[in-house]
């Protein structure tokens, strides 16, 4: 969990009365799969939506796609229920920081991580902020939670 949604978890364990979203992070690397999963009709409440855009860093370059139910730019893509649209936003987190490199063309694990800060300025953080994934509750829901 990330953004707003971790804040509630560290003051109230869950949801701020204020927010109406889910926000995740995933590693952009793993967008594919997350694709692959977004054509098989796994649910008949639930959908998910990739921004086709989503291999451009900079957000600022992408374009709404209203036709596709592309209704959103920042994201990488959105799972989100079919009738009440409530939602989990699922944000990018780069091996990299895509101002001043490219990734790595080494197989090497880069000892931080970039994502998107709420100022929307890239902000590179240690790795080990983040991983070993740790289980947390979230509103009595098992997730799983940054290691620090």
């Amino acid at each position: 969990i990330s953004y707003g949604t971790l804040v509630g978890y560290v003051q109230r364990r869950g949801l701020l009365p204020h927010d109406h979203d889910i926000d995740i992070i995933m590693m952009t690397d793993d967008t594919p799969q997350l694709i692959n999963i977004s054509h098989m009709n796994f649910s008949s409440d639930y959908e998910i939506k990739v921004q086709p855009q989503w291999h451009i860093v900079d957000d600022t370059h992408r374009s709404y796609l209203l036709e596709q139910g592309i209704n959103f730019i920042e994201p990488n893509a959105r799972l989100f229920h079919r009738q009440t649209r409530y939602h989990v936003d699922i944000f990018p987190a780069y091996d990299f920081n895509p101002l001043y490199a490219n990734k790595s063309i080494e197989n090497i694990q880069s000892e931080n991580l970039t994502i998107y800060d709420i100022k929307y300025k890239w902000f590179s953080y240690p790795r080990s902020w983040t991983y070993p994934l740790k289980i947390c509750y979230f509103s009595d829901i098992k997730v799983l939670c940054p290691a620090e």
